[in-house]
């Protein structure tokens, strides 16, 4: 079994056991599949690491992608907001490369050793800040988990009079989902109301603009700016991916190979229904996978 999963689990015990080769077959049952038999299960972890949950399970889901994405209609800066979330996910990977179960689309999950969980998940947070200069924000929990905790006892495909029982890891999953999205719920949104001597962003129009445009205007007569800090800085790594600043001058600058510049579109595309579809993995592996 070479799952991410195992592999994960393999480094967080391999130092406990020994080695990475000589983490417990029932350990990593239990965490990759939610295989085994609890009671068993139950004795070898407490036998290896002394205690009934050594890890901590942590989420984080960003919040308000579609705002913080199309919150202005300008090319460059829709570009750089999908490349900064995009990096976000990336650095988390490469920041807990032996712990990341998986991270992607503005979410991921972590099984990290007991007592880390909150610190990662400041770390988290503050990175979040720090790239998007405070516009973009996430919520994360974590829940302190034992590898029995992920195991099975009972599988209900089908909800009975409107409930469908879960356990193992699926029980575990969806009280950290329900916990993200409480604090979701009940997050307050921060006004933006500017007074009314403010010169408005000339992107987003909800905050103050205090920076001038990253790119040269063709018509220095046209409106310079300014920018807003956030709406700048996703414009500066957008530039850098799209021509043009507004959508007839991206129209003109991509490569038209003899067609007309109206057989050109735009698509968006956005998943239905995931949340529903993680609720319904059985194990971690799957959700790896």
């Amino acid at each position: 079994m070479t799952g991410r999963a195992v592999e994960v689990l393999r480094a967080l015990l391999a130092s406990r056991v020994g080695g990475p080769d000589r983490v417990p077959q029932s350990l990593m049952d239990a965490v990759a599949l939610g295989k085994g038999d609890r009671e068993t299960v139950l004795r070898v972890t407490r036998e290896v690491c002394g205690t009934d949950q050594p890890f901590d399970l942590v989420r984080f889901d960003t919040d308000r992608i579609r705002e913080y994405v199309y919150e202005s209609s300008r090319p460059p800066v829709i570009a750089g907001a999908s490349c900064i979330l995009r990096e976000l996910n990336e650095e988390i990977s490469k920041a807990y490369p032996q712990w990341v179960l998986f991270s992607g689309g503005g979410e991921g999950l972590l099984l990290v050793p007991g007592g880390q969980g909150p610190a990662i998940r400041e770390e988290i947070e503050s990175r979040y800040r720090d790239a998007t200069s405070g516009a973009l924000s996430v919520t994360t929990e974590h829940l302190p988990i034992g590898p029995h905790d992920l195991i099975a006892t009972r599988l209900e495909d089908e909800p009975s009079e409107g409930v469908r029982l879960v356990t193992g890891a699926q029980a575990v999953l969806a009280r950290l989902y329900d916990r993200i999205r409480r604090k979701k719920d009940e997050s307050l949104r921060l006004s933006r109301d500017l007074p009314g001597q403010e010169t408005r962003c000339v992107s987003c129009r909800d905050r103050a603009g205090t920076l001038p445009l990253p790119v040269r205007r063709r018509d220095p007569e046209e409106e310079k700016g300014p920018l807003c800090v956030p709406c700048h800085q996703r414009w500066s790594v957008g530039k850098g991916i799209i021509n043009g600043i507004s959508f007839d001058e991206l129209v003109e600058n991509l490569p038209q190979r003899g067609s007309k510049a109206r057989y050109l579109g735009f698509l968006y595309a956005d998943g239905n229904s995931m949340g529903a579809l993680f609720g319904r993995l059985r194990h971690l592996e799957d959700l790896c996978f």
